[in-house]
């Protein structure tokens, strides 16, 4: 931040010296107007890095457009100043081979990226449509490119949904990994699922994805195990974005979802259900008071409770 700061100071103070009588003396008409609108422009850019909303393009110009400014105000000194290379034409030689060589390996290193982002642009696209296996396809393309984390939790959450709809059909439960390896699909799930937060531990999605992941594997196999890992998985990444209300939000949604499977609950089941549950979705919504997903939350909770008179006063 302080570096960054440093630039702006240097990028405005030369700016600045455009209205100084000597340097406005030894600039045209059309070039003052220039500078004067690259002042616009570098203003602009900060205030839209202030409020968030830069992009890669608006940092190239960010960079860019100062260089120019640079360039217009110390033109005399570039002018003056001839640079005469008196190496040997062995060096020379070399000098162009490493630069080919570098841009070569850098624009290869751009199409892969490029073709990697494409089929991932296509797997997204296909995984909105429900079409899990098409998007599997495109998914893999990606990460067999470039075995991006990004691209690895989009596999596990694929898989997931396979994993689920398999043992609505009563499939084998058996998925191709992205080496074309047939392995237990919920294998493969918690395989990716790994890979992604491993690549990006501080990454609150990612675990988001994992208790998303492991919901549908405790849906598909009615193992404890795997709403034992959601609930971990939630809670991590409340632990990193606290004061986001979907976490605990999803927090409660998981403790009905498990309350729901109930078919005779005790009333001790009932008394752990309300004090996992309430306190849950009653924090999500003193995050966000107006969360309609978390007011509907709660009447479903308050329902599975019989507390009729709280849940229309929610409601």
């Amino acid at each position: 931040m302080g570096t960054y700061m440093l630039f702006l100071g240097v990028v405005l103070s030369q700016l600045l010296h455009i209205f100084t009588r000597n340097a406005s003396q030894n600039l045209t008409t059309e070039e003052r107007l220039l500078l004067i609108s690259c002042f616009s422009i570098v203003a602009s850019l900060i205030v839209t890095n202030f409020f968030g909303f830069s992009v890669t393009v608006s940092n190239i110009y960010l960079y860019v457009i100062p260089a120019c400014i640079v360039a217009v105000l110390h033109k005399n000194k570039f002018e003056s100043q001839e640079v005469v290379y008196r190496g040997s034409q062995a060096v020379r030689k070399r000098i162009v081979i490493g630069a080919s060589i570098t841009s070569m390996a850098i624009l290869y290193s751009v199409a892969r990226y490029l073709a990697a982002d494409v089929a991932y642009a296509m797997g997204e696209g296909l995984a909105g449509v429900q079409d899990y296996s098409g998007s599997l396809t495109q998914y893999y393309k990606a990460y067999n490119i470039r075995a991006e984390h990004v691209y690895a939790d989009r596999i596990s959450n694929v898989l997931a949904q396979i994993t689920l709809l398999q043992a609505a059909t009563k499939g084998d439960g058996n998925c191709v990994s992205h080496l074309n390896e047939l392995k237990p699909c919920t294998q493969l799930v918690e395989l990716y699922t790994n890979a992604a937060i491993s690549g990006s531990p501080k990454n609150p999605l990612y675990h988001r994805t994992q208790s998303r992941n492991a919901i549908l594997l405790y849906q598909a196999t009615s193992d404890e195990k795997y709403f034992d890992i959601a609930i971990g998985a939630i809670r991590a990444a409340q632990q990193l974005a606290p004061t986001d209300p979907r976490y605990p939000y999803t927090l409660a949604l998981f403790y009905l979802a498990q309350q729901e499977n109930i078919k005779k609950p005790t009333d001790k089941d009932l008394s752990r259900f309300e004090n996992l549950a309430v306190p849950a979705v009653e924090f999500a919504l003193r995050l966000k008071p107006n969360y309609r997903d978390a007011i509907y939350a709660k009447v479903l909770i308050l329902k599975q409770l019989k507390k009729k008179q709280r849940c229309k006063d929610t409601y």
